[in-house]
């Protein structure tokens, strides 16, 4: 065997575990994506969660979330503003499921958000807030008002 066989029979054996390197790698990154899709879901369910029971616990929090949603001009101003800031941290949430795909189809949360979205508080709060948000935000949100009206 020359040295001119041997280094075939190496450069063929290299390109053998180059080929086994990248399916390892690719399987590694299949692991630990779908890893950080499970905890970028249980962080968004989470403040989803967070949100609930802060209206659940909070009497103050509770009413102004329910008066905003039925009426925000009934508020007054400092009340329209924390309203305003639960809105946010709802699209906020909206944004973020829909960001990792999360909430792509009629789950309960989406289900949910487009409810609270329809409700005329949250349809006189969006014009103002809209500006805040990306554009895919905004076709999304504009979108999910759209189902809450039909």
């Amino acid at each position: 065997m020359t040295l001119s066989d041997l280094a075939a029979i190496g450069s063929f054996i290299s390109g053998i575990a180059i080929v086994v390197s990248l399916i390892y790698a690719a399987l590694q990154f299949r692991v630990y994506a779908k890893g950080a899709h499970e905890n970028r879901y249980i962080a968004f369910t989470s403040d989803i969660q967070q949100f609930r029971m802060a209206i659940a616990t909070n009497p103050e929090i509770a009413r102004i979330y329910r008066d905003g949603l039925e009426d925000l001009d009934k508020l007054d101003s400092i009340d329209q503003w924390r309203f305003g800031a639960l809105m946010q941290a709802l699209v906020q949430n909206f944004a973020i499921g829909m960001e990792f795909g999360d909430i792509n189809g009629p789950t309960d949360i989406q289900k949910n958000l487009i409810w609270i979205l329809g409700r005329p508080g949250a349809r006189a709060w969006w014009p103002r807030a809209r500006l805040i948000f990306s554009d895919a935000v905004v076709a999304a949100v504009d979108k999910a008002q759209a189902a809450s009206s039909s």
